[in-house]
């Protein structure tokens, strides 16, 4: 994961995910989500083509902006049927910097600021699903989801109306295995229960029209091919807002088709 390299939790009730955890075809963080912070601007000016960039403190009224309105992104979404939130999972982080430019005078990006929380299933037993986690990402780099190993499967769209989603899911695992066979995997049977627990990330955009546009190219070119531009008045605007949605194939997908896109676009500051 991005900040605090939280470990993400796991149910491996279904045979296909305790299969692939074990033999490494998981990674054991959910997807990485890269921002323009403190950790990924060198703390001396660098230069961006004629101009001097650097990190510089976010005042505390704009820190204050980009936490509220990540706490009320998470708080929009829906809860999943059939589980119980884990309240110690809740977290709330903001950067303490954004990218300036000395030269312009001007904030070459917003701050980023990131909310989260889990969902433990409400009953047990071995078809019990995983966990489901959500996650909320303001102003961070528009990224395709890669926490989950190549033999997860390419990104593709998935239907969401009113908004850019790109899903993921190691459902593609069927007929692959464990290393160390012949050819080095053997055929893993899935049945229809494990195929609905497969592990899968579903993230959504919601962001100008540009943005969604590079995101919905970035899922067939399988990286982004364009620079987006993140020029902010103040470092607390909120120019991008992405849902991340990680759990079973089956749960994480009736729950983004449950995002209330329409309510998440406002919280957008106009540009």
């Amino acid at each position: 994961m991005g900040d605090g390299g939280t470990t993400v939790k796991r149910h491996g009730a279904a045979a296909l995910i305790t299969a692939a955890v074990a033999v490494g075809l998981l990674d054991p963080y959910a997807c990485r989500q890269y921002s323009l912070n403190a950790a990924h601007i060198a703390s001396a000016a660098a230069p961006v083509g004629d101009r001097q960039v650097m990190s510089r403190p976010i005042p505390k009224g704009e820190r204050a902006r980009l936490r509220e309105a990540a706490q009320k992104a998470l708080a929009l979404l829906p809860a999943p049927r059939g589980f119980v939130l884990d309240r110690e999972s809740y977290r709330v982080t903001v950067d303490e910097t954004a990218a300036w430019d000395e030269a312009q005078a001007t904030w070459s990006s917003p701050g980023t600021a990131r909310a989260e929380r889990a969902y433990e299933p409400s009953g047990s037993g071995a078809n019990s699903p995983p966990t489901l986690e959500q996650r909320i990402y303001l102003n961070s780099e528009v990224e395709l989801p890669s926490g989950l190993a190549s033999e997860g499967g390419s990104p593709r769209l998935f239907p969401i109306q009113g908004a850019t989603a790109v899903e993921v899911t190691t459902i593609g695992m069927e007929g692959s295995g464990a290393a160390g066979s012949e050819g080095g995997r053997v055929a893993m049977p899935v049945t229809p229960e494990q195929a609905a627990s497969a592990i899968t990330i579903i993230r959504v955009l919601v962001a100008d029209p540009k943005t969604e546009r590079i995101y919905r190219s970035a899922a067939a070119a399988g990286h982004i091919t364009e620079r987006l531009d993140r020029a902010a008045k103040r470092p607390g605007e909120v120019q991008s807002l992405m849902v991340e949605l990680y759990g079973g194939k089956r749960d994480v997908e009736a729950l983004a088709r449950r995002l209330p896109v329409s309510a998440l676009r406002r919280l957008l500051d106009p540009r």
